[in-house]
């Protein structure tokens, strides 16, 4: 046999396969033959019919009567079976089996693939796939393409995969359950309608934790706590977890705004640590400050004792020294929470260890007080009738510290005023940040590190919105064109710390990460472009070509996990980056083969269906099977605290991706095994179907409870686990099936046995080997049952989960606490009577607003005590399809909207 073959002048009227040219009485007509299967040949044959396969759905007029009762009858039995199948840690958690080898058409990642498409295939990211049924689309000129798809939730705030999944045949049936329009009970003791159950599931609760318990004071016996011991209770849990605030820091009446900020400022020895950390860690990630510089101004404002040991004055002579500390500030937390991890029983030994300053971080906390003080500084300083640089530095440490914050969502928020981007880019533009300094004829400095800070402050700006525009198909607000400055370069005179080790690193990734994230600008214009179709083959192309240069750049995933990352650096934290820019653009690459799957399953070519798919599985449940609960307890994987910062959020979106998928694909097998056990005639079929069923759902199951472990600490993801939980649930609902059979004959997977065993392949049964040395989390990890039930409904998984329940719903609903609650807890400005920065005349910019007098907190609705006699009321909200994308699809979700006031 050989590799190639000519096609000879006649026209065969079979179809055969390209390499081995067997007869027809031999072909098997698979494509390809059972004997290129064995020769790992490519898929493809010059002889195949270009007219594409339309595939028929299973008859349904022959539907039994006792359909429904089929159905709940096979979920029943599949629920009991998996309930029974415990998660053993000795045999299925930490041993791994290898992956079968893959038949794929180049290598085992499908990397430098290019499948054939047609050339007439045209295609936009925004369409509506459903209406190429009635399209020929044929011809280029179709209108098919143009015809936009209108989502189920219209949405402010989207993640694309969300949107695109609304029209996945399995997903589908989530969208139209028919409970989608009913309300969610989303706190886990409201499952239980006994008051007695519930009065006695709380007693347990608080034995549980002992005076770390936090009580829902909402639902007592009628009186509501003070805020006194309201923060007491959150500095005795949420320190382990960095959500607490100081129980003893208040505004006294005639106290100076310098006493009640002396009560913050850490004792001098603890301040210069943290200062220095923030340059080791933060730095890195984001050059926005010069060292020498922030040292300077914290000795000139900030007066100790001769020993350190007390802070005898703040003086402040005018507002750029408001902004100065709140960049301190800033800088400050942002150190803090780069020591502490994802695990709240980790971080009680970490608060607890002596510190090289003498003491621990427990006795040195920098707390969301420190976050409330920064942004009223800020507010206040920016007064000036034109734009300083300090302002800018402030405003953009601010967006820096509101995209890694536990206590609110707005990560990665491209709305949120705290991280606008094009409020940034605004401010930046002013200042002439866009325009190279050597070459800008105005007073600017002519040192050299202050050149390359300002190069630095630009280039961070375009990372992030290139981010912001890969993680949520977003039009950038930075265009290549719009600006004029060179990238930063390393020089001794040019240096912004003092680690000139460090200083080079960081300005080489930088320069690397660039040429990176703009080699995929062509394909992110193409699926940003909501107005013009783009031929698919042109798609395809560019797509393949970007993943070659993230493959060969950036490496995969498990990379930075096995030592074999394809750059080393002195300081761990440019790993970090790296790696966070490597799965973000891989999220990117998924969600681009995620739309091509569904684009060729509606045209009903299965090969191109089935390989798209396939590569969608091998990034977002292959390549990333190391984001599992038991990382979050290695040591060895994660050198560094400031993992568990900068990745987590990159972890959650992940996850919320997860999750919308494998629900659909599970949704899917579900509707696949139920025409298959209907019809009894594939036996081979229904059992490689059954087993990836019961494979994907652990595997989704595992991501699931890693969502939930980090709801502890994120708030954000509390809200998603929460969603999740629903969403994996109804699987077992017969309701989902039984709503629509069209929808659900639509939804039956359509490959062959051959693709099925592919697919198979590639979803991973257990955790990464490399996890084995971190012995039996299960008591915390939820690892008790394999459902998603909010409570796991035994033991300490439940107490967990009231308390974190808890946690969440009082720290949303004080009504009279400290301002900074309203503010963080709802990702607003502090004042809303505070307009937004506009352009005045020229490069002026306008900052007219009134503030407040500082400690003036912002009222909220008090939430009503029901009676214990009285029916626990259900926690209503928005509907199911709602809940499932909250995360993602809402920036302005309370607590207030799912327990309104009573009358």
């Amino acid at each position: 046999m050989t590799t190639e073959s000519h096609v000879r002048k006649r026209k065969r009227p079979t179809i055969v396969c390209q390499r081995c040219r067997v007869k027809k009485s031999k072909c098997d007509k698979a494509q390809p033959c059972l004997n290129c299967v064995k020769a790992k040949c490519p898929e493809t044959c010059v002889y195949e019919s270009e007219l594409k396969r339309e595939v028929s759905p299973p008859k349904l007029s022959s539907v039994p009567l006792d359909w429904n009762e089929s159905i709940e009858k096979h979920l029943k039995s599949h629920e009991s079976a998996n309930r029974l199948q415990m998660f053993s840690p000795s045999s299925s958690v930490f041993m791994t089996t290898p992956t079968r080898s893959v038949i794929v058409e180049s290598n085992d990642w499908l990397i430098g693939v290019n499948p054939v498409v047609r050339s007439t295939d045209m295609l936009n990211m925004h369409m509506d796939l459903m209406a190429m049924n009635s399209a020929s689309g044929s011809s280029p000129d179709s209108s098919y393409s143009q015809i936009k798809f209108k989502c189920v939730k219209d949405s402010t705030r989207t993640i694309s995969q969300m949107e695109i999944s609304q029209q996945e045949p399995g997903a589908r049936l989530f969208w139209n359950f028919n409970e989608s329009k009913k309300k969610l009970k989303l706190l886990t003791i409201q499952n239980f309608l006994d008051n007695r159950l519930r009065v006695q599931l709380q007693e347990e609760t608080r034995m549980t934790f002992g005076h770390k318990y936090i009580d829902l004071y909402t639902y007592g016996l009628g009186n509501i706590y003070s805020n006194s011991i309201i923060r007491k209770q959150f500095a005795d849990y949420g320190a382990s977890i960095g959500v607490s605030f100081l129980h003893d820091f208040e505004f006294m009446e005639g106290d100076s705004f310098n006493t009640a900020l002396m009560r913050l400022l850490p004792l001098r020895p603890a301040l210069l640590a943290y200062v220095d950390r923030f340059f080791q860690k933060i730095y890195p990630l984001f050059p926005v400050l010069d060292e020498k510089w922030l040292l300077t101004h914290i000795q000139r404002l900030l007066v100790y004792s001769s020993d350190g040991s007390a802070l005898l004055d703040v003086c402040i002579t005018s507002k750029d020294d408001l902004l100065i500390l709140a960049i301190l500030l800033f800088a400050l937390r942002m150190a803090y929470l780069s020591f502490l991890t994802n695990v709240r029983i980790l971080n009680e030994s970490i608060l607890d260890m002596p510190r090289e300053w003498g003491l621990t971080l427990r006795q040195s906390e920098i707390s969301l007080n420190c976050v409330d003080v920064a942004i009223r500084l800020l507010n206040s300083g920016r007064y000036h009738k034109k734009t300083l640089l300090v302002n800018f530095q402030a405003h953009l440490l601010r967006a820096v510290t509101q995209i890694y914050a536990l206590e609110n969502e707005t990560t990665f928020n491209i709305q949120d005023p705290d991280c606008n981007i094009g409020q940034l880019v605004h401010m930046a533009t002013t200042l002439n940040l866009d325009r190279d300094p050597d070459y800008v004829e105005d007073n600017l400095p002519t040192d050299e590190a202050s050149k390359n800070l300002r190069r630095k402050l630009w280039y961070v700006l375009v990372r992030m919105d290139y981010i912001i525009s890969y993680t949520f198909l977003s039009p950038r607000c930075i265009l290549a064109s719009h600006y004029n400055t060179k990238l930063p370069d390393f020089s001794p005179l040019g240096m912004n710390i003092v680690n000139a080790k460090v200083e080079e690193e960081t300005v080489q990734l930088m320069m690397y990460l660039h040429e990176i994230i703009c080699g995929g600008s062509e394909l992110l214009d193409i699926c940003v472009d909501m107005r013009n179709p783009h031929r698919a083959i042109d798609v395809i192309c560019k797509l393949n070509d970007f993943e070659i240069l993230i493959d060969e750049r950036l490496g995969r995933t498990q990379m930075y996990f096995d030592g074999s990352a394809p750059n080393n650096y002195s300081t761990y934290a440019l790993t970090v980056l790296q790696m966070q820019t490597q799965v973000l653009l891989k999220l990117f690459l998924a969600n681009v083969y995620y739309f091509l799957h569904l684009y060729y399953c509606y045209q009903g070519v299965l090969e191109l269906d089935n390989y798209f798919f396939r590569k969608l599985l091998l990034i977002a449940f292959n390549e990333m099977n190391h984001f599992c609960p038991e990382l979050m307890f290695s040591t060895t994987l994660i050198a560094d605290p400031t993992f568990n910062l900068i990745m987590t959020p990159v972890i959650l979106i992940y996850l919320h991706v997860i999750a919308i998928l494998g629900v659909g694909f599970v949704l899917r097998i579900h509707c696949t095994m139920f025409i298959l056990e209907r019809d009894q005639k594939n036996e081979l079929g229904l059992r490689v179907v059954r087993d990836m069923g019961n494979r994907i759902e652990t595997f989704l199951s595992r991501k699931l409870k890693l969502c939930k472990l980090l709801s502890e600490r994120y708030f954000y993801g509390w809200k998603c686990s929460k969603a999740n939980g629903f969403g994996y649930n109804i699987i077992y609902d017969n309701r989902t099936y039984s709503g629509d059979l069209e929808g659900l004959a639509k939804a039956k997977l359509s490959w062959s046995d051959r693709h099925q065993m592919d697919i198979l392949d590639l979803i991973p049964e257990e955790v990464p080997i490399q996890m084995s040395d971190v012995g039996d989390v299960r008591q915390h990890c939820y690892y008790s049952v394999r459902s998603l039930n909010d409570s796991d409904l035994k033991g300490l998984d439940l107490y967990k989960t009231i308390q974190t329940d808890n946690f969440w719903i009082t720290f949303n609903s004080i009504s009279e606490r400290d301002s900074y609650a309203a503010a963080l807890a709802k990702g607003k400005e502090l004042h809303p009577s505070a307009p937004e920065i506009v352009p005045g005349v020229g490069s002026v910019v306008n900052y007219e607003l009134s503030i407040p007098p500082l400690g003036v907190g912002t009222p909220r609705t008090e939430l009503p005590v029901p009676a214990l006699e009285k029916e626990f009321p259900e926690l209503v909200g928005p509907a199911s399809n709602d809940m499932f994308d909250i995360n993602f699809f809402s920036t302005d979700w309370s607590i207030d909207q799912f327990f309104p006031p009573m009358n």
